[in-house]
């Protein structure tokens, strides 16, 4: 898969060749910018999938970023009747807002404790869009016995685990990463669908000359609430 697979060189490019496999045509009315928007809302379908997310489900997705957004529209569409994003940034905690979660600051107190006020009782489901110690920890003390949790964040390659909530809550800590092609397809689909407004992902557009500085902000913390595309060719301004 280009961009994933670390043998296959991807490309910031004006013009890249591709398996013609690859290539699904956007709905009709779909503008160009929100296609760049099928693949990380196909990371949050599958992470949805993964965690049984259906029709009355309860959820808590931490990391409010461009994957936790993803995992909210993912989530919504697929029914859930409450999602709760937990998320240190008001900016994009404002805009998880904007796409239909409830929001809390971990700042101001333990997730778990918040999350059950909030739902009255712990969520079924818990996404975890970063991967680290804490956020693991907050989705595991989280959901009720029985509930799952999704590991989808990789902010780090080693996690350490609360074995006991796991153990004693009987709970289910599973895995997600990328997606197959059907589920790819669906996300696109789902860029067409009304009501689907995928534009609100997209903090803003600079050209490809401005790439590395945009990528030295990222890495400085300067992060912007939702994703940042880079414009190529003449259209770029």
């Amino acid at each position: 898969m280009i961009g994933v697979a670390p043998e296959i060189v991807s490309a910031y490019a004006e013009q890249i060749v591709v398996p013609a496999g690859n290539v699904l045509p956007l709905p009709q009315g779909v503008p160009l910018a929100h296609g760049a928007l099928a693949e990380p809302l196909a990371v949050g379908v599958q992470a949805v999938r993964q965690g049984g997310i259906s029709g009355g489900s309860t959820v808590l997705v931490t990391g409010g970023g461009p994957i936790g957004q993803a995992v909210v529209l993912a989530a919504l569409r697929a029914g859930a009747e409450h999602v709760v994003v937990s998320e240190p940034v008001k900016g994009r905690r404002q805009l998880c807002e904007q796409l239909g979660a409830t929001t809390i600051d971990p700042a101001e107190g333990p997730a778990s404790e918040q999350v059950l006020e909030i739902l009255d009782g712990p969520a079924q489901v818990a996404v975890d869009a970063v991967g680290v110690d804490a956020t693991l920890a907050d989705c595991l003390h989280s959901v009720g016995p029985q509930g799952t949790v999704v590991l989808v964040g990789m902010g780090t390659p080693r996690v350490s685990i609360p074995a006991f909530a796991i153990s004693t809550g009987q709970r289910h800590l599973v895995g997600s990463f990328c997606y197959s092609r059907e589920v790819f397809a669906h996300a696109v689909d789902l860029l067409g669908q009304a009501g689907m407004d995928a534009g609100k992902l997209i903090s803003r557009e600079v050209p490809l000359a401005q790439a590395p500085e945009v990528f030295a902000e990222m890495a400085a913390g300067q992060m912007d609430p939702g994703k940042v595309l880079l414009r190529m060719g003449r259209d770029a301004v």
